[in-house]
């Protein structure tokens, strides 16, 4: 070092690279908003729209006669727990006459927890469910494998309705992020109607979610399906 002169640190690392982190955010801030540009429109036409609406079988009957209570609602039916094809109405499907299947599945109805009612146990013997309706007006359903109590849930008042329709259970209601994968913020709501006719439960479930991706590309999903469950011999 030349005698008189101060040895200063080179600044120049500390100026630039924030300087760049600066621009890059800029950048990528401006690409976002073009995209979104770009996709709002298809987003807001349905693009982003996914929509399966299962319409009620024309061979079951029709659903009439129920109480304003809904209390025939209560008692024990048996879960098939089995994969079920829905057939394609309109010819030309790729897959013939089948184009998707469903679960017929109690436990997914009511948003028992897989795992507790073993879904993948070939060796169960026997599946059943029972609805009952306690004093306090709440809704349980109790899950048993093989005449044992394996799964239980209550539904509050606030979450049950009962009209002409039957009795409709809000069985998930959530907001914030409800996608995979991407940033988003929206709700998402579940919803089982049910119905008693005879010897047949009726079950109409409804699983909605509507959502902003990257907080303002909209996307929105729709799923209807039907479930028929028999009762139990008594």
């Amino acid at each position: 070092m030349a005698a008189g002169k101060a040895d200063f640190p080179d600044l120049a690392p500390l100026i630039f690279w924030p300087h760049l982190f600066s621009l890059l955010v800029r950048t990528l801030m401006k690409l976002l908003v073009l995209l979104v540009g770009l996709l709002s429109p298809l987003a807001n036409a349905g693009v982003f729209s996914t929509e399966h609406v299962q319409i009620y079988p024309s061979d079951w009957p029709k659903l009439s006669g129920m109480s304003d209570t809904c209390v025939e609602v209560q008692g024990t039916f048996v879960d098939p727990n089995i994969w079920r094809w829905e057939r394609e109405e309109n010819p030309g499907s790729p897959l013939g006459s089948k184009y998707g299947g469903t679960r017929e599945a109690a436990w997914i109805v009511f948003g028992l927890p897989a795992q507790d009612v073993r879904s993948e146990d070939k060796k169960v013997k026997s599946r059943v469910f029972t609805i009952s309706i306690d004093p306090d007006k709440s809704v349980t359903v109790r899950y048993s494998i093989d005449e044992k109590v394996v799964a239980s849930r209550s539904f509050t008042k606030d979450k049950l309705s009962c009209g002409k329709d039957g009795l409709t259970i809000t069985t998930l209601k959530r907001s914030g992020d409800v996608l995979d994968k991407l940033p988003n913020e929206g709700h998402t709501i579940r919803h089982s109607t049910i119905y008693k006719l005879n010897e047949h439960l009726y079950i109409k479930t409804t699983y909605e979610t509507n959502a902003r991706v990257f907080y303002i590309v909209p996307q929105s999903f729709l799923n209807v399906a039907w479930f028929r469950f028999s009762e139990r011999p008594k």
